[in-house]
């Protein structure tokens, strides 16, 4: 492996500073947007570097490394496992949890909305075609409602986050299948007969 502080051009007992400064010119000299291959590794190495040499814990165990010749346990246990965050850092921590906290319910809230109106629409189309052709209102509003739930369940839900299990997503996934298969066959069938 090459030594991190000559791949981005500094000294071993450069100021974080300076590393950022060398790292953002090499990184727009060598930027992937070229499209030549070997430029975009050489991108890919000097992020890698900076990466390491721009955070205080990865640096002082990658020093110790390098000036040593062995490896610290301990020092890099600190780093691939830290301790618990205290002062300004917590709360940092603890902001930056509270932030996405608040996107995953606004998304979630968001695809939920989306999947009660696709199948609050679908429930009304089944109400009304089923009064339009002649069949039982309650049955295409049922019908309905079951096809919207499936189809928008399917297109707004990552399922797999809500049921890790293999089988229970086999399970889910037949059931929408059938309430799906149900409810188009209601409306075929509803078409034919009258």
């Amino acid at each position: 492996m090459s030594n991190l502080y000559d791949i981005l051009g500094v000294d071993p007992k450069a100021s974080a500073a300076e590393i950022k400064k060398a790292y953002f010119a090499m990184a727009k000299k060598y930027h992937p947007d070229s499209g030549n291959e070997e430029e975009v590794k050489k991108f890919y190495e000097i992020t890698e570097a900076y990466n390491v040499l721009s955070d205080k814990e990865e640096r002082k165990a990658y020093d110790f490394t390098v000036m040593t010749g062995k490896l610290n346990e301990e020092l890099v246990d600190d780093v691939i496992h830290p301790k618990k965050s205290t002062g300004k850092d917590a709360e940092k921590d603890e902001f930056r949890e509270k932030q996405v906290h608040q996107f995953r319910k606004h998304m979630l809230m968001k695809a939920f909305f989306r999947m009660i109106t696709a199948t609050f629409i679908f429930a009304m189309i089944g109400l009304f075609y089923s009064g339009f052709v002649g069949g039982s209102t309650l049955l295409g509003f049922l019908f309905g409602l079951g096809l919207g739930l499936a189809w928008s369940s399917y297109r707004h839900f990552d399922m797999n986050s809500f049921f890790p299990d293999a089988a229970q997503q086999k399970k889910l996934l037949l059931a929408k299948k059938v309430i799906m298969a149900t409810s188009i066959l209601y409306f075929v069938a509803v078409t034919v007969l009258n």
